[in-house]
């Protein structure tokens, strides 16, 4: 996950990208581009590492995708076949993700004009999609693009999705005048007037038609989809207020009041509490209902 933020900072006079130091990088001259992408006067970066890139012609696309006049890169490096006079993003490259908390992924579509690419940081190099129509390819800004002869989940193509009735529901089901998907996989016998997905946050995977029940693609028992659905929600619930809490930089134990302490006995061989060193303040807030800010 990516939060919308500067990953770059200063310490001690040596610039980090979050936890790993770049003493390579000159301070004076150091910019963030965006997203995981940075440059001072001699080199580009990418998160803490040089790379091969003509810094006279480079410029940076989107989160996702960079060129230079030689090549076209994405965060590891070049991308392979990828022309460099034609290319260009379809996207901004970043796609807001499910957690509980607000961030986003860096992911996208592009293209030149041999090809349609797309790329998802997380998960390996991009590259090509075969049979993609690059003069007709639109990006939803999701995981979702289509040309004029068919639909794409990411790399893959949808099996027969007609692309003049398609359209997705959520959570990564779709549909078209015919079929129902999720992801890329077709889900048959669905009764599709009363098809229903359950679209709440984080909690996307399952879905219903009154007779047949789904966790993702996978069929279980109207019984275990009522139990999976209460586990959900309540981790829902706990999982949104730590995050709450982080948001706030406030205890989990008092809520921020305050109205807190450590009732734990002292430790058998040097007799004081190791957790609190006696003094009966809460260990998470120190008594005072905040936590301290992280730098």
């Amino acid at each position: 996950m990516l939060l919308l933020n500067n990953p770059y900072h200063v310490k001690g006079g040596i610039l980090y990208w979050r936890v790993s130091p770049m003493p390579q990088a000159d301070l004076a001259t150091f910019q963030h581009l965006g997203g995981d992408w940075g440059r001072d006067a001699k080199h580009v970066f990418t998160q803490s590492s040089i790379r091969k890139i003509d810094l006279a012609t480079f410029e940076l696309l989107n989160a996702a995708f960079a060129k230079d006049a030689n090549a076209v890169y994405d965060w590891e490096g070049t991308i392979k076949g990828a022309d460099p006079a034609t290319f260009e993003v379809l996207d901004s490259g970043f796609v807001a993700d499910h957690a509980i908390g607000t961030g986003v992924s860096v992911q996208g579509y592009a293209r030149d004009k041999h090809a349609v690419y797309f790329h998802e940081q997380m998960f390996g190099r991009a590259t090509a999609i075969r049979g993609a129509d690059p003069a007709t390819f639109v990006s939803l800004r999701s995981d979702y693009g289509y040309d004029a002869r068919g639909v794409w989940f990411q790399k893959t193509r949808i099996p027969k999705a007609d692309p003049n009735t398609w359209l997705p529901l959520g959570r990564w089901w779709s549909m078209d005048r015919d079929r129902i998907w999720f992801c890329q996989r077709e889900v048959a016998g669905i009764d599709r007037d009363s098809f229903t997905i359950v679209n709440a946050p984080t909690i996307g995977i399952y879905a219903t038609d009154g007779q047949r029940f789904f966790r993702s693609d996978d069929p279980i028992t109207e019984p275990e989809f009522w139990d999976l659905l209460h586990e959900e929600f309540s981790g829902f619930e706990n999982g949104f207020r730590v995050s709450y809490h982080l948001i706030r930089k406030t205890c989990t134990t008092c809520n921020g009041t305050g109205d807190c302490h450590c009732v734990r006995t002292g430790q058998p061989l040097d007799k004081h509490c190791a957790r609190c060193s006696d003094t009966r303040k809460c260990h998470i807030c120190q008594g005072v209902g905040r936590t301290p800010r992280r730098t």
